[in-house]
Parts: C-alpha cells; sequence; structure tokens
C-alpha cells in the first residue's frame, strides 16, 4: 500500500483462497444472469455519446445472495484498518460506501477518462477487486488505464481474477476503461476520507438550508399574493352588491350624472362613492345596456 502515496496506486495479486474468489465470482455473475444489474448514472459528453455504459448493482444491508461477496469485502475493511498505522495516507480513513458490482457487457461497454470524485464527497480511495478468469487483454480488451500524478505514462492494469486495485478517488488519478468484448466483472468500494466526508455533509446541510428559506420564502410571497388577491375580490363583490342593492330610480340619476359630466369618475368622487364602487357601477350600468362615459 505504500505505492498508494508513492506512485498514486497500488496492486495486490492473489489475495484470497481460490475457492472464495471462485465464491464471488458465482455470486457476482448469478446477479448478472438473473438481471439485477442495470445501467451506471448515465453521463454524456459535450457530443452527446455517453461517458459510460457499464451495468451495475449497489449492495446494501438488504442484500442476499452475497456471503462471498460479504467475506472478501471484510477481509479488505481489515486490510486497510491494520495498515492505517503504517501508511500515512490513510490515518484519516473511517468508513467506507456499499459495495458496487460492474459488468461491462461484452458489446464493446466502456466507461471513458474520468475522476471517480469530482464533488469532494469524502470519497478518497477506490478499491476495486476483478473478477475476470483467463482474461486476454488484446482479445477481450476491458482494459484499465490510470494517468496517476507521477507518472510520465498512462498506468495500465488488466482486470484479472483475484487482483485488487487501489488508487486515490480524486483528481490524482484521471482513469478510463477501455471497451470489453467479453463480459467484464468487478466489485469496488469507497474508502472515506472523515474530515472531507464531515465537510461535504455540512456543505450540503448548509445548501438544503438555503433552499429550504428559499422554498418558505416563495410560499410566503404566494401566501401575501392570494390573501392580496383574496382581498381585492372580497372589496370588489362588497362593491357590486352595494350598486345591485340601489333602486332602479338611483341607478337612473347616476347613469345621468356620468352621461354628462366631462368626467363622470370625478363626479361620483365628489358625492363621496368610493373607486371600488364606482368601478362596480360603471359595469352594472354598461350591463343593463347603458351608455355612460367613462
Amino acid at each position: 500500500m505504500t505505492g498508494l502515496s508513492q506512485l498514486g496506486y497500488c496492486v495486490l495479486d492473489g489475495v484470497f483462497e481460490d475457492n472464495l474468489i471462485s465464491g464471488i465470482i458465482s455470486e457476482v455473475t448469478e446477479f448478472h444472469q438473473k438481471n439485477e444489474l442495470c445501467r451506471g448514472n448515465i453521463l454524456h459528453s459535450s457530443s452527446g455519446v455517453d461517458y459510460r455504459n457499464d451495468k451495475i448493482k449497489w449492495l446494501d444491508g438488504q442484500s442476499g445472495g452475497v456471503k462471498n461477496i460479504s467475506k472478501g469485502l471484510a477481509y479488505v475493511d481489515t486490510l486497510v484498518e491494520l495498515l492505517q498505522p503504517h501508511v500515512k495516507t490513510l490515518c484519516n480513513v473511517e468508513g467506507r460506501t456499499e459495495a458496487m458490482l460492474a459488468c461491462y457487457p461484452e458489446d464493446g461497454s466502456y466507461f471513458r477518462r474520468h475522476i471517480d470524485n469530482e464533488s469532494k464527497d469524502g470519497r478518497c480511495i477506490t478499491c476495486t477487486l476483478y473478477l475476470n478468469r483467463d482474461w486476454d487483454i488484446e482479445k477481450d480488451g476491458g482494459l484499465m488505464r490510470m494517468f496517476p500524478p507521477k507518472q510520465d505514462k498512462p498506468v495500465d492494469v488488466p482486470p484479472l481474477a483475484n487482483r485488487l486495485l487501489f488508487f486515490w478517488s480524486d483528481g490524482r488519478t484521471p482513469h478510463e476503461i477501455h471497451p470489453s468484448y467479453r463480459d467484464r466483472y468487478s466489485i469496488t468500494v469507497w474508502y472515506y476520507d472523515k474530515g472531507e466526508k464531515d465537510a461535504f455533509k455540512i456543505a450540503n446541510l448548509k445548501q438544503e438550508t438555503e433552499e429550504i428559506y428559499e422554498r418558505i420564502s416563495a410560499l410566503e410571497e404566494e401566501r401575501k399574493h392570494l390573501l392580496e388577491m383574496t382581498s381585492a375580490q372580497h372589496i370588489r363583490n362588497r362593491a357590486m352588491e352595494a350598486v345591485q342593492s340601489l333602486i332602479p330610480g338611483e341607478l337612473q340619476a347616476l347613469s345621468m350624472l356620468i352621461d354628462h359630466h366631462p368626467n363622470p369618475k370625478e363626479a361620483l368622487t365628489s358625492i363621496g362613492i368610493s373607486e371600488d364602487v364606482q368601478e362596480a357601477l360603471i359595469v352594472h350600468l354598461n350591463s343593463q345596456d347603458t351608455s355612460p362615459c367613462q
């Protein structure tokens, strides 16, 4: 694991006993055969080309049929824990993600060059266990190519069974998966840097709080607007009720006043009729086929 700090990656071969790796391969391929893997998050480049077209399945605490997988992951967790006191770069590691099963189908599936953790979400070390026996890189493809910061050229890692690969999850180790022409299987977990993970959580909580505040503010503005609309409608209704309560003679007198005054609203205001009642009166007179000036 010292290669992680010196080179940006570390490859360990033959980590598990053969019967355990066989059991892990069997469990992973069974998930695939049962169509329990789904397409990974679809990302598009500016040209519209997909960045990836692999199939994945996340394993949580409720997943069944993972006896061997769980045993293997527990071993890797123990390995990382035992190495922490001896490898400075692991001292802040605390916890990891759930395991992600991945299959790159034989139709030339790939994952273009990318960085696992661009959002600084706490993932600091990527650990992938490859599960492909008798893999011929020339015929089967599926090469893992990394671009470590301290290397003059890319580093190629064939996805051979019982091979563990560790590398930095952040911008120090961009990588890509070349097209695969045979079903290519792996299991990946990401180990967290406690400080970055906590900072990410705090930033997310702050953003969520701001978004909640904005939604509440928008709802409050909408409430005020509805109250204003309701109040205005109520006033208009009361004004119309007042106009409709007038007897025909009163309506006729007001109609004549409006017809013969150069400024009807000024005339109505001068006798103490409010603006809301004026508007209701004009609407009512117009509906009675009267033709007041407005």
